[in-house]
C-alpha cells in the first residue's frame, strides 16, 4: 500500500514457526539461530511491512490460526522491533482471513494496522480488570476465553461492543512488555468508531414452543410433551441439513436472535441439554445452519453497512464470523468475503472465524451463534 495511509493489512504462512513450537518449548529454544530467524521472517517481514506504511502508527491486531501458543512468541518479536511501543494485540482463532482469501485449516497471521484516531489496547484476568485500564466511552472490540462474558457490563455507557470468543488466551506486546489475559479490549473513541453491522446463518423450521419443565440447563418439557421427543418431530427424519439450534424469544426484545447450540440429550428423560440455563416460560424455537439463509443475511448487512457509511471514505475492516460458516458450510472457500467484496472491492480486510460472536443491539450486546459481524472503519471523504 501507498505510504502514510490510514491503515495497513498484512497475511503471513506461519507454517515453520508452527512446526518450531510442535517440537516443545526447550527443543524450540535450543534450535539453530538460522532456523529460529527463518520460522519467524514471514511474520516479521509482513508485519514490518505494513506498519511501513502508516505515519505514526497507533495500535495494532493479529489474528493467529494453527495454535494458540503462537501468540506468545510472536508478541516477544514485536517488543524486539521498531514497533515495540505501539500496543499489538494477538487473537487466537479457529481460522483467519484477509482481503486476499481465507486461511483455514493452518498456521497463519491476519493482521491489520492503523494510525487514525486514538486507540487504547487492554488485557485482563476478569472483564473488570480490562474495562478498568480503559477510558469510559467510546466503543470496544472484545475478544474472551468466557463463553458466557457478562456483555451487559461490558455495553454500559458505550457507543457499541463487538467481537468474538476467541480460540485461547489474548496476548499484549506493549512499550517491550509481553502480557496474557481471558479479556482483550479495543477502545476507539467516537471520532473514530466503526460501522457494525450483524448477519445469521441460521433458519428457524419449526413452530414456536413454550418451555413448561426445565431443570439447570436441560428443557424437559416444551408445550407439556417431552422436549425430545418434539425435537425429533420438528428437525429429525433427514428434514433438514445441518447443526441444530435453538432460537430463544425474548418477552422484552421479541426482535433479538439469540441462538444458543444443543449441547446434548438426555434420553433417559427425554430432555434437551442446551448452553445456559433453561427456565421455564422461555418461548423457543428450532433452527438449522443454512447456508442460503448465511449469504442472504451477509448481504443484507454489508448493504447496510454501505449505506450508513455513505458519504465517507472506508479505510479499515475487521470481521469475525463463526466457525462453522466457511467451507463445510458452503462447500468452497472465500464466499463470506466475496460477498464483502463486492460492495468494498478495495477495503484492508483483517478477521477471524471462532466459536461464538459478539454482536451489537440497541439496547447493548449479546452473544450469538453463527453469526457474522463487520466493523467498518471510515475517514471523510
Amino acid at each position: 500500500m501507498a505510504a502514510s495511509t490510514a491503515a495497513a493489512t498484512f497475511v503471513a504462512p506461519l507454517g515453520g514457526l508452527g512446526k518450531l513450537l510442535a517440537r516443545g518449548a526447550e527443543a524450540a529454544e535450543k534450535a539453530p539461530v538460522a532456523e529460529k530467524k527463518s520460522a519467524f521472517e514471514p511474520f516479521r517481514r509482513a508485519f514490518v511491512g505494513a506498519m511501513r506504511t502508516l505515519h505514526r502508527p497507533r495500535a495494532s491486531i493479529v489474528f493467529l490460526s494453527g495454535a494458540p501458543n503462537l501468540a506468545n512468541p510472536l508478541a516477544l518479536a514485536v517488543t524486539q522491533s521498531s514497533y515495540r511501543h505501539q500496543p499489538c494485540l494477538f487473537v487466537p482463532a479457529a481460522a483467519v482471513l484477509s482481503e486476499a482469501g481465507e486461511m483455514e485449516g493452518g498456521f497463519a497471521a491476519a493482521g491489520a494496522g492503523w494510525s487514525s484516531g486514538s486507540a487504547e489496547v487492554a488485557l485482563g484476568e476478569t472483564l473488570e480488570e480490562a474495562l478498568g485500564a480503559v477510558k469510559p466511552g467510546g466503543s470496544l472490540a472484545l475478544f474472551t476465553t468466557d463463553e458466557a462474558p457478562n456483555l451487559e457490563l461490558a455495553a454500559r455507557g458505550r457507543r457499541l461492543v463487538f467481537g468474538s470468543v476467541s480460540a485461547g488466551p489474548m496476548v499484549l506486546a506493549n512499550d517491550g512488555v509481553v502480557s496474557v489475559g481471558a479479556y482483550a479490549i479495543v477502545r476507539f473513541d467516537d471520532a473514530f468508531s466503526p460501522v457494525v453491522e450483524a448477519s445469521s446463518a441460521a433458519r428457524v423450521v419449526s413452530e414456536v414452543f413454550t418451555v413448561t419443565a426445565a431443570e439447570g440447563s436441560i428443557i424437559l418439557g416444551l408445550n407439556e410433551m417431552p422436549a425430545l421427543d418434539v425435537l425429533t418431530e420438528s428437525t429429525g427424519g433427514g428434514k433438514h441439513r445441518g447443526l441444530v439450534v435453538l432460537k430463544v424469544e425474548h418477552a422484552l426484545e421479541p426482535q433479538r436472535i439469540d441462538l444458543r447450540p444443543i449441547r446434548g440429550v438426555d434420553p433417559t428423560r427425554k430432555g434437551i441439554a442446551i448452553r445456559g440455563e433453561a427456565q421455564s416460560g422461555m418461548r423457543i424455537a428450532f433452527a438449522v445452519r443454512d447456508p442460503a439463509t448465511a449469504k442472504h443475511e451477509l448481504e443484507e448487512s454489508v448493504r447496510r453497512t454501505e449505506e450508513r457509511a455513505r458519504g465517507s471514505q472506508p479505510t479499515l475492516g475487521l470481521y469475525v464470523s463463526c466457525a462453522g460458516r466457511q467451507r463445510a458450510l458452503y462447500g468452497e472457500a472465500d464466499t463470506e468475503l466475496r460477498i464483502i467484496r463486492r460492495k468494498f472491492p478495495r477495503l484492508p480486510l483483517a478477521g477471524m472465524f471462532g466459536a461464538f460472536q459478539i454482536v451489537p443491539r440497541d439496547s447493548g450486546a449479546e452473544q450469538q451463534l453463527m453469526g457474522s459481524v463487520l466493523a467498518l472503519f471510515r475517514a471523510p471523504s
